[in-house]
């Protein structure tokens, strides 16, 4: 069985939805009836969202509560959605730039 996932790797999803839609977090919670500091909230992974909130995204956006609590892609999500959560992840992976492997004598790269 699989562990259930943390607020901070919904949060992940919830600011990859809201990139997606190119929207700030003000405009977002409008959009849907959120409550910003619950949005920010569970964005940050401070707290997780709760259901009514995320049902709501979901009536809004389009995305999924498979997408929203376990990260998983479905043909559910429209396909303009679904493209720009992939695209905003390569960019994510991008920024974050190559990882350095240490040295194998212990010292430090100068």
């Amino acid at each position: 069985m699989a562990d259930a996932p943390s607020a901070v790797e919904i949060g992940k999803r919830l600011r990859l939805v809201r990139q997606a839609l190119n929207m700030s977090q003000t405009a977002l919670c409008r959009l849907a009836d959120i409550s910003p500091q619950a949005w920010n909230n569970a964005e940050t992974g401070d707290n997780f969202l709760t259901v009514p909130n995320a049902v709501k995204l979901c009536r809004v956006t389009g995305v999924t509560m498979d997408w929203i609590y376990r990260g998983q892609i479905t043909s559910a999500l429209p396909a303009v959605m679904l493209e720009e959560i992939q695209r905003q992840q390569l960019l994510v992976q991008s920024s974050r730039g190559p990882t350095r492997r240490p040295r194998r004598d212990g010292k430090k790269a100068s």
